[in-house]
């Protein structure tokens, strides 16, 4: 049977091949948990703390850029104060353990909801390759294992796919169908969705012109304009009431941080290159470009969706090469367009075997390995272990009174401590040093080439040196070091004395005089 053959499967068994998605995404996810002595012995990253903090916070009662700075648009935080709000819990620390397995599910559901776009239309080969392709994306899987943006703006991305893909890539019986059968919901629907898109992430406007592709040519300013039309509402509703809080904190530390940063990561096009088509992405990446290749194969009413994903694929590149920072954790952005590009590589390949039959079954054994490979890849992935960050938390517990203030540059310490939000009189909480250091550094008018030129300014420790000189304990990681510079350090010397250390953290405590 021809790969491109639509397939009249059962209801029965879309919904086992749905089941068998989501399980498999969800084991891959959730297997380092499960296999770890403690749950936050898995690796936690800076910036889900960053994220989770902030969402803390405004549970609170503070809020983002008029009481503490932040980075980014409101959504993640502001959904995860929502979480939390929702989930009654014993400690923070149980309600971000909480949190990250919600990611994982979430991860997974998007996962599903690629298998039943393809499924829909039933393209049911398509939706086996590009679901099983995203469920063992090397970056996903490790991203939605946290509290990162991207996972969100991928969820926002297929879903509003789905509110409107639909009519468009199904074969149509009557051609001149009007307006009223294209279901302007779906459409002011689709543009409120990626309104929250842009709230998590600003990069989420990749996204944006493909939906031009997908409109109907007959209708396509009616789709698009309920689109917008949508998708202003929800700006008002999700970003804008948190930007008027503070308009002047929001564009210094959101957009004209983000578009004047300095390097960071991996600065250079060859090592983004090099990432992004490393030989874990070679199954992705070979179909990917299959698919593109076969352009001239792929039927007419499915071309306008292939175009939309390889517009959101190359303004994802683009980005991504161009970004001031980079690193590869921001593939993850490209887990989904090209995991739906993918699975648009039936079409050249079902053409080639009919063309010469005799190679239809080392294709098929060729493309099953190359996925079945992927998918141990993911299984086997996640064993990095953190041990440290439990011991830590451990001596943070034992060592440091619940109602002191405490002071420390990753915030995820704290909170899997269960000592956030701090207890401090008269200071603005501080969850991101990276972000406020940056900034100070700025007031310097000093040119610096990276991150860390900057951190050893005098200007960069205007802010961070009272919030650590006012606590009562201050914890010194391997980041406190790379920032502090060195009249920082001796103030915290003559200030402080050590209460406890591990191999690479020291627990710091006021002198008492």
């Amino acid at each position: 049977m021809s790969m491109t053959q639509p397939v009249r499967a059962s209801k029965t068994f879309l919904y086992l091949g749905a089941a068998f998605i989501f399980i498999v995404s969800l084991a891959i996810r959730l297997k380092p948990f499960f296999f770890a002595d403690h749950f936050f012995s898995v690796p936690i990253d800076f910036d889900e703390g960053v994220y989770f903090a902030a969402s803390l916070l405004i549970k609170k009662g503070l809020l983002p850029y008029r009481d503490f700075d932040f980075a980014h648009p409101p959504a993640i935080a502001w959904l995860f104060a929502l979480f939390n709000s929702v989930l009654s819990t014993a400690s923070v620390a149980s309600s971000f353990a909480q949190a990250k397995v919600t990611m994982c599910v979430l991860g997974s559901l998007s996962a599903l909801m690629i298998w039943h776009i393809f499924t829909r239309f039933s393209a049911l080969v398509s939706g086996i390759i590009a679901s099983l392709l995203y469920l063992s994306y090397p970056e996903a899987i490790v991203a939605d294992r946290g509290i990162f943006l991207e996972p969100l703006v991928n969820f926002c991305a297929l879903l509003a796919l789905l509110m409107v893909v639909q009519p468009l890539i199904i074969e149509r019986e009557n051609e001149s169908e009007d307006w009223t059968t294209w279901h302007s919901w779906r459409w002011m629907a689709a543009g409120l969705i990626m309104a929250l898109a842009l709230s998590v992430k600003l990069t989420a406007a990749v996204w944006l012109p493909g939906f031009f592709f997908l409109a109907p040519k007959q209708s396509r300013f009616p789709a698009l304009a309920y689109a917008v039309t949508g998708g202003v509402v929800g700006l008002l509703l999700f970003m804008v009431p948190w930007v008027l809080l503070d308009p002047h904190k929001f564009f210094d530390g959101v957009i004209d941080f983000q578009l004047t940063r300095l390097p960071d990561g991996d600065i250079y096009v060859a090592q983004r290159i090099a990432s992004i088509f490393r030989d874990q992405h070679l199954t992705i990446n070979l179909l990917s470009g299959l698919a593109i290749c076969g352009y001239r194969t792929i039927p007419k009413h499915r071309k306008p969706f292939f175009l939309a994903v390889v517009t959101t694929t190359a303004l994802t590149l683009l980005l991504l090469l161009k970004a001031k920072a980079y690193w590869s954790s921001y593939n993850t952005q490209l887990a989904v367009p090209l995991s739906l590009l993918a699975g648009f590589v039936v079409y050249p390949l079902d053409l080639f075997i009919q063309r010469i039959p005799s190679f239809r079954w080392p294709i098929f054994v060729i493309l099953s390995s190359l996925i079945l490979l992927d998918l141990r890849s993911g299984f086997k992935g996640g064993r990095a272990r953190a041990p440290e960050q439990v011991v830590v938390a451990e001596k943070i517990q034992s060592l440091i009174p619940r109602d002191s203030c405490l002071f420390v540059f990753e915030p995820g310490l704290a909170i899997i401590a269960d000592r956030f939000p701090p207890v401090c009189e008269a200071q603005q909480v501080l969850i991101d040093p990276y972000l406020v250091m940056l900034q100070d550094a700025r007031l310097s008018q000093k040119k610096v080439s990276s991150p860390s030129e900057a951190f050893g300014l005098e200007s960069a420790q205007t802010r961070i040196r009272p919030q650590m000189l006012g606590a009562d304990y201050v914890v010194i990681d391997p980041r406190a070091r790379g920032q502090l510079n060195a009249a920082s350090q001796a103030m915290l010397s003559g200030s402080f004395r050590l209460l406890g250390e591990t191999t690479t953290v020291q627990l710091l405590a006021r002198k008492v005089d």
